[in-house]
């Protein structure tokens, strides 16, 4: 962007400074319904009027943007709010597995546990040689 920006600037004010210099010639500004007469160069009161011209253009662009900038702005204080709610359903979602986790820990135990108890009580029971259990 930079490189662009000196692109485009340096040949408009080589372009200026040509111009400022071919027309140093001393012109009469009258405005009509005033009576005032400006004495002024000729490339005084053209850049002038181009400035003036581009300082309009820019107000004018920044009005025609308000609403965007506006949206814009909208937009950002929805997406922190949005950000916010993903936060809590983060956290919501991390304790619900972790809740999930313990509880799914448990029930294998219980099931281990259970089938164990199972195998002990249904196992034969065994006579030693004097017949004893």
């Amino acid at each position: 962007m930079r490189y662009l920006s000196l692109i485009i600037t340096i040949p408009v004010a080589l372009f200026a400074i040509s111009f400022a210099i071919s027309n140093r010639i001393s012109v009469m500004l009258e405005l009509w319904p005033l009576p005032f007469t400006i004495d002024a160069p000729l490339y005084l009161l053209v850049l002038g009027a181009v400035a003036v011209g581009f300082i309009a253009g820019g107000i004018v662009a920044w009005f025609a943007q308000h609403k965007y900038r506006k949206e814009a702005r909208q937009n950002r204080s929805r997406v922190a709010v949005l950000a916010d709610e993903l936060s809590r359903y983060r956290t919501r979602a991390e304790t619900a597995e972790a809740a999930a986790r313990t509880a799914n820990e448990k029930a294998r135990l219980a099931a281990a546990n259970d089938a164990a108890n199972r195998a002990a009580s249904s196992e034969p029971k065994r006579l030693t040689a004097a017949g004893q259990v």
